[in-house]
């Protein structure tokens, strides 16, 4: 085995230590970040307007700043027609900016199939990406996979897998999950799975309907906890959030 070494606290205050890289400020940091709602509330549509403010660097959420980057979105339920249908609605004839990638032909392999390596070697030989969007999680798992939601270990192990990887190359990655109908105490109890799915992520993020309006509920290592109130625009596809804090 190993023998475990030691570094003194006062050491570690005098490391060099590279900042956390946000690529949402006060949102989205580097590494694991889990976005969760039920079916057809918009998660889609909110992940897509994220992807092209930080394509672009532009305000997202018309309240965040973004980090000008390179982004791939990986859609496990969309067809090419779909997504472009949505890039003209939210982009209103405006040209899209070259730093949104998506898969050729939308084809990328399921995460426990290939997947989770062909995220590190796009990574390690694609400059530039700084934002890897899954939409969604159960597409994402290969469907004779008997390995998720029913075990905490196997699920933490997973998404464990994700965070390093996102953390070691400093990128964020954005996973779309899904919630319950079942209502919790706690609303990052209502994610589907045990709560091995939500050990790992560094930030979580709710997106849930309630019956006068939306809510976007947002805690995590490095963010400040909050709810926020939250509105879709059918006019310009756009998710907003709103001044006052729930």
């Amino acid at each position: 085995f190993r023998r475990v070494l030691f570094r003194s606290a006062k050491e570690i205050q005098a490391m060099d230590i590279i900042p956390l890289n946000w690529i949402v400020n006060n949102l989205m940091p580097e590494g694991l970040n889990l976005l969760a709602g039920r079916p057809k509330v918009g998660k889609s549509w909110f992940a897509l307007n994220i992807a092209l403010a930080v394509a672009e660097g532009t305000i997202t959420l018309n309240k965040f700043e973004t980090s000008k980057s390179k982004v791939l979105y990986i859609p496990y339920e969309d067809n090419t027609r779909r997504i472009q249908s949505r890039l003209n609605n939210l982009l209103n004839g405006k040209e899209a900016h070259e730093n949104l990638l998506f898969p050729k032909d939308l084809y990328f392999p399921k995460l426990d199939q290939g997947g989770v390596q062909q995220i590190r070697e796009i990574v390690e030989h694609e400059e530039g990406i700084k934002l890897i969007i899954i939409d969604t999680f159960g597409s994402a798992v290969s469907s004779h996979s008997n390995n998720f939601g029913s075990s905490f270990h196997e699920d933490y192990d997973f998404m464990r897998g994700l965070q390093s990887l996102a953390l070691n190359y400093q990128i964020a990655i954005l996973l779309i999950h899904h919630t319950r109908k079942l209502v919790a105490d706690s609303v990052y109890d209502e994610v589907v799975g045990t709560t091995g799915m939500t050990a790992s992520p560094d930030t979580l993020m709710i997106l849930k309907k309630y019956p006068l309006k939306y809510v976007l509920h947002i805690t995590g290592r490095d963010v400040e906890e909050a709810d926020y109130t939250i509105v879709f625009d059918p006019e310009t596809y756009s998710w907003n959030i709103t001044d006052d804090k729930v």
